[in-house]
């Protein structure tokens, strides 16, 4: 079989039938592993991966790793603050709730500009992928995600920095609340150097 490699931002990809996917009893979110010998590109399913090997995204797939590891850490922090605290949360949504009414348009405009479907966009973001990884640095790799959107779009720093703010505030309380959770998030840092 021939196939035809196609251009994707910086990246050039390998598109794969279905029929060889379920042969290789793999799917569009398994991981790989590739290797050469000098002439051709050998692709192995892999199901283990080394903490010291990094798993390369594509730029908008960075994006979604991220998210869902913010997400998951997230969700996790969320249990352990209804457990003491049950107004919190809710708090904290309903702030949010009123910033993406309030900018409901902005982020409309945005989400719908061709600038991050364009070249310069992907180039950047597959530079972000490059120096961090989604999953590991997640924090990182979004906050840099963010700088591209508000250099695309300036009209976001308004709106970014009220979310912020309102972060900040909640992360204040949750700190006064738990400080243990201050203290195994610093242990894991230290770990993760």
């Amino acid at each position: 079989m021939l196939k035809k490699l196609a251009k994707y931002g910086n990246s050039t990809t390998l598109v794969i039938d279905k029929a060889i996917l379920e042969l290789l009893n793999m799917n569009a979110s398994s991981i790989v592993k590739l290797t050469t010998d000098g002439k051709s590109l050998i692709i192995t399913p892999t199901s283990t991966i080394d903490k010291h090997e990094k798993i390369s995204y594509s730029g908008l797939e960075s994006i979604q790793a991220a998210g869902r590891t913010l997400k998951e850490k997230g969700e996790e922090q969320i249990r352990k603050i209804q457990k003491k605290d049950a107004q919190l949360i809710p708090n904290l949504q309903e702030e949010y709730k009123h910033l993406f009414k309030k900018y409901e348009k902005t982020l409309h405009q945005v989400n719908h500009s061709k600038s991050i479907f364009g070249q310069e966009y992907q180039d950047a973001l597959e530079n972000i992928t490059q120096k961090f990884d989604p999953e590991k640095d997640s924090e990182a790799f979004m906050a840099e995600v963010g700088k591209l959107h508000e250099k695309l779009h300036p009209e976001l720093a308004d709106f970014n920095a009220e979310m912020k703010a309102v972060s900040e505030k909640y992360k204040e309380e949750f700190n006064q609340q738990f400080p243990e959770a201050i203290q195994h998030e610093e242990n894991n840092k230290k770990k993760l150097k």
